[in-house]
């Protein structure tokens, strides 16, 4: 069972089995050319995404259609993983447009800005796709928040792990609901929790009522992102070519 795919419900036995039905599918689209090949997404009607990158080093990761979004600047580590430096953006604040938080994730145009350098100043959506996650009913006394695991080795390098896109979350449950992956036909959760980065939080579902206003979620997570398209750029996204000069931006 893999953990993301069934946090977005799409698991279909496995990442091949998946991708196999994916392809069957009418709901592919090519997303970027990157160094002659293709990245192609598909797009499930719950909002659940798969990235299949067809040219080396060849990947197929998760992502999702996020609702809410951070000013962040993007840096591409591999060609999938970014690290993401969630900003101040509130202009009244003291703090204004420092960063408040670094974290890393599987961005959607990963392969598209790998090597194009830092992306500054970016509307970037943001998930968490439980891996290892419980709901405890009511609040919990443990110290809400996010634990960027896996951008230690970014921030703090020292040879002795790997970065990747996990992170540790415990926070309130503000709101959930409830959505099925057709893909997959699993269903699970898409919840807005009280944290102090903007991100929409997925949980598989379970047989039981599901998690309410003021639970608490606690646990192992992956993060997904994407840069958002400017107003008036279209929905290309980064390197579709359809605003400016093709970058992550208006105007390139």
């Amino acid at each position: 069972m893999n953990t993301d795919l069934r946090a977005i419900g799409l698991d279909r036995g496995g990442w091949r089995a998946t991708i196999e039905a994916a392809i069957g599918t009418d709901r592919l689209s090519v997303v970027g050319e990157p160094r002659g090949g293709q990245l192609v997404r598909y797009d499930d009607p719950s909002g659940a995404q798969l990235y299949i990158l067809g040219v080396e080093p060849y990947s197929t990761y998760a992502g999702f259609t996020g609702r809410r979004s951070a000013t962040a600047h993007v840096t591409a580590v591999d060609d999938v993983l970014a690290l993401v430096e969630v900003l101040d953006d509130d202009p009244a604040s003291p703090g204004y447009e420092t960063a408040v938080a670094a974290l890393t994730c599987n961005l959607a145009q990963g392969p598209l800005i790998v090597d194009a350098g830092t992306q500054s100043f970016e509307q970037v959506a943001l998930t968490a796709l439980a891996v290892d996650a419980t709901v405890v009913d009511g609040a919990d006394a443990g110290e809400p928040g996010i634990t960027a695991t896996g951008a230690q080795p970014v921030l703090h390098p020292d040879g002795t792990r790997l970065p990747d896109a996990s992170a540790r979350i415990r926070a309130t449950v503000r709101s959930a609901e409830r959505r099925v992956g057709e893909l997959g036909g699993q269903a699970f959760w898409l919840l807005d929790l009280d944290l102090p980065v903007p991100m929409d939080v997925c949980l598989p579902a379970g047989e039981g009522p599901g998690p309410a206003a003021g639970d608490t979620v606690a646990g192992l997570f992956q993060l997904v992102g994407e840069i958002l398209a400017p107003a008036g750029c279209g929905d290309g996204g980064c390197g579709s070519g359809g605003c400016g000069s093709g970058g992550c931006g208006c105007g390139g």
